[in-house]
């Protein structure tokens, strides 16, 4: 388990609190679904270009957060 100093910092330089770390909770977050987490997987293994083509297409979509 990480100091609690270490959760602080880490929680500052991703703009996220100590509880998300450390329960993958905090209010309306949550841990991500099986679909999400291979979403992300496959995300990750895109180029940056493909990426771009990614979020372009999400974004010509129109939906909101």
């Amino acid at each position: 388990m990480p100091s609690a100093e270490a959760l602080l910092g880490l929680s500052k330089a991703l703009n996220i609190s100590q509880a998300w770390i450390i329960t993958g909770r905090d209010g309306e977050i949550e841990l991500l679904s099986p679909d999400e987490e291979d979403h992300a997987k496959r995300m990750r293994a895109l180029t940056a270009e493909q990426r771009r083509a990614v979020y372009a297409l999400v974004e010509s979509m129109g939906l909101e957060e």
